[in-house]
């Protein structure tokens, strides 16, 4: 457990304070007054339903807790929690059609609701990729802004009618829920969840390469063939791995494989062995390293006689960071080209 919380608390941070929270928790359990603070008589004997409850509530709210712990964490990681929260808003919406009132969880349940629906209708957006990708535009050091807004035009080419019937459920939704046709309130929550979901995961998303490093990545690379793995149409044969200078996302570990090498470990050299070509370098030109290895490996190339493929630049903001990030592939083969260095 040492490892979870030291990062997220500073370097000053003891490392045994996981630890500590542990036994921590460990001592209040033992506690007696927890026993005695809510005493049930013989008569009211605590039913299984109560009993179902505390045991969905112990598993959904120590599963997030421990993972919004973790220092490095991704949005999926606390899935393990949604199926004790899903039964519990099933309990609720169950009591809340049976008549229960229940004043303040109800209106905050819908405060919660409208406010998640309006985000999620508001970054899915036209208006937001135009906005968020004209700002990160601007961030730029090796390029223009326009010339990353041209590369961008795509992001704005989506279908918008799932958002629209969103909108729609989300609406009804919150008439049925104040006029307290709760059935036909949940049925809403549900569609309103489903069409605005689909709409962000088939629609919005795929269209914005831009807040897609990784995928950026991978189309700097497919125009040199330099996937590892992927077959080339143009018959060449694909790398054993990349060699990226300047970028290192766990994302495009994930999606490109382990077996790359990565800042520090990526040596800025060409082999001098033939039978360890072709060698791919992901050249990140906004890190400060990535020109001086870019002149490197150009001279090295031109001195061993070595054909050089070069894609064209590939715009992207690194939403991990919030920087943009500007990809340009290289590719190396063993033999010299036909007809010069391919630039």
């Amino acid at each position: 457990a040492t490892w979870i919380l030291p990062n997220e608390l500073g370097a000053g941070a003891p490392a045994a304070y996981p630890a500590l929270i542990i036994f921590g928790f460990w001592w209040l359990s033992t506690r007696d007054e927890w026993k005695t603070r809510w005493i049930v008589s013989d008569a009211e004997p605590i039913t299984d339903e109560i009993k179902a409850l505390r045991f969905l509530v112990a598993t959904a709210v120590l599963t997030t807790i421990f993972f919004e712990l973790m220092p490095t964490r991704l949005s999926h990681y606390i899935l393990p929690a949604y199926p004790a929260y899903a039964l519990i808003c099933g309990w609720v919406g169950v009591k809340l059609m049976e008549g229960e009132r229940m004043p303040v969880s109800r209106w905050l349940s819908l405060g919660l609701f409208m406010l998640g629906g309006i985000l999620l209708m508001f970054v899915s957006s036209p208006l937001a990729a135009r906005l968020v990708k004209t700002e990160a535009a601007g961030d730029f050091k090796t390029i223009e802004a326009s010339e990353a807004l041209a590369q961008w035009g795509s992001a704005l080419e989506f279908p918008i009618y799932f958002w629209v019937l969103g909108g729609v459920a989300m609406s009804l939704a919150l008439a049925s829920f104040i006029y307290k046709r709760i059935g036909i309130a949940a049925t809403a929550g549900i569609a309103t969840s489903v069409l605005l979901g689909w709409h962000a995961r088939a629609h919005f998303i795929p269209q914005q390469l831009w807040l897609q490093p990784t995928e950026s990545a991978r189309a700097a690379l497919q125009q040199v063939c330099g996937v590892p793995s992927e077959t080339c149409e143009d018959g060449r044969v694909s790398p054993e791995r990349v060699l990226a200078v300047g970028y290192a996302e766990p994302s495009y570990v994930l999606s490109l494989g382990t077996q790359n090498l990565h800042p520090p470990e990526t040596v800025v050299e060409l082999p001098d062995r033939d039978s360890l070509y072709p060698v791919v370098f992901l050249l990140n030109m906004e890190d400060k390293d990535a020109l001086p290895s870019t002149e490197t490996l150009l001279r090295e190339a031109a001195e061993q006689d070595r054909c050089v493929s070069r894609s064209e630049p590939v715009y992207a903001l690194n939403y991990s960071n919030g920087d943009p990030v500007n990809f340009v592939a290289l590719r190396f083969e063993a033999e010299p080209c036909d007809e010069g260095p391919q630039e």
